[in-house]
């Protein structure tokens, strides 16, 4: 900013703290994500699902399909 920069640092793995990227690449994945039975919660660099059911096989079924689908998506 300003025509000032900052320094050039080596990054070996992820991105550093309060890098503008990480936000940016985040919002590039999490753009196209496919549609769930569940509700996706998407803060920061988070993502929850939520699935309401009555019992628990019903929602294990839910939550494996949506993991599932999500998975495929990721690779």
């Amino acid at each position: 900013m300003n025509n000032d920069t900052s320094c050039w640092r080596p990054q070996r793995n992820g991105l550093p703290q309060s890098s503008v990227l990480a936000p940016v690449l985040f919002n590039l994945y999490s753009n196209d994500l496919p549609v769930t039975r569940g509700r996706k919660f998407i803060y920061a660099d988070d993502i929850c699902l939520a699935i309401q059911g009555l019992h628990f096989s019903e929602l294990e079924c839910k939550y494996n399909t949506d993991v599932t689908l999500l998975l495929t998506v990721a690779t």
